[in-house]
C-alpha cells in the first residue's frame, strides 16, 4: 500500500510517503538519490591558521542549508611539513546539492577571505567504511 498525505501542523511532512505502515522520506529513497562523501584537506597560509578556522566555521554552517552535513572536522595540533591544517568529512545528498553549496551567495561573498587563509585544498571523494 502506497499513499501520500498532505503535511500540516499535526500531519506528516509533505515529502513523506506511506508504505505498509511506515513513513519513508521520498528524497532519501528516490533511485537518483546518491550521497556524496567528501574528505576535504586544507592547508593554511603561514600565520593564517585562525583565519582558516574562522572562514571554514562560517561556510560549513551553510552545508545543512543544501541538505548536507558535516560529519567531522579536525584541526591538526601542530601541522608541519606536508600535513594539512584541517581535515573535514562532508556528506551531500547529490551533485545538485553540492553545486548549490559551492555557488551559495554567502559562500561566494567570502572568497576573498578564503584566498587569504587557504594555501591549498585537496578533495577526495570516497565511501564510508563500516
Amino acid at each position: 500500500m502506497v499513499g501520500r498525505l498532505a503535511g500540516g501542523p499535526r500531519g506528516p511532512d509533505p515529502g513523506l510517503t506511506w508504505r505498509r505502515k511506515v513513513w519513508f522520506d521520498d528524497a532519501a529513497t528516490r533511485e537518483d538519490s546518491v550521497t556524496i562523501t567528501l574528505c576535504v584537506l586544507l592547508w593554511a597560509r603561514p600565520g593564517a591558521e585562525d583565519l582558516l578556522t574562522e572562514y571554514e566555521s562560517h561556510v560549513l554552517a551553510l552545508v545543512p542549508r543544501h541538505g548536507g552535513r558535516v560529519v567531522s572536522r579536525v584541526r591538526a595540533d601542530s601541522p608541519a611539513g606536508d600535513l594539512p591544517t584541517e581535515v573535514q568529512v562532508i556528506q551531500m545528498p547529490g551533485e545538485d546539492a553540492l553545486a548549490a553549496y559551492m555557488a551559495d551567495p554567502e559562500r561566494a561573498a567570502r572568497l576573498d577571505v578564503r584566498d587569504r587563509a587557504i594555501a591549498r585544498t585537496e578533495i577526495v571523494r570516497g565511501t564510508p567504511v563500516a
